[in-house]
């Protein structure tokens, strides 16, 4: 995420270079929450934009095991975690329902689930029309 977030913004780029350099650990820990802070929130609040940025997470059904999906749909949910997210950064999380994932996303005032069954006809015409 964080790769494809620096091909968008030389300031993020810049920020990500500098906080690498300066831990080389980021790259290789396992902890989400210090990935998360270094990697996506410091250098997002460093942008001087304030239109609105979509970050899309595709496939997160195909995110490793049952544990490795359950860590990072519970950090994705801490309340704490979504605070510090600027008010212009929307998340767009693509996955399947598989069975672990859609409690994760159930009741939450910050997040709007819709289903690809509910949508199939208008996808289908939006295809259509793009080619």
């Amino acid at each position: 995420m964080a790769r494809g977030l620096s091909h968008c913004d030389a300031t993020i780029k810049q920020t990500l270079a500098n906080n690498l350099r300066s831990d080389l650990s980021l790259a290789d820990t396992s902890s989400l929450p210090d990935q998360f802070a270094n990697l996506i929130l410091e250098p997002i609040h460093k942008l001087s934009v304030s239109r609105p940025i979509l970050i899309v997470i595709d496939t997160v059904d195909e995110a490793g095991s049952v544990s490795t999906r359950e860590q990072f749909l519970k950090f994705l949910n801490n309340p704490e975690h979504l605070a510090r997210i600027p008010s212009n950064i929307r998340f767009f999380i693509k996955t399947r329902p598989k069975k672990d994932i859609p409690d994760y996303f159930k009741d939450k005032a910050v997040i709007q689930c819709v289903y690809f069954s509910e949508l199939k006809t208008k996808i289908t015409a939006d295809i259509y029309t793009m080619v």
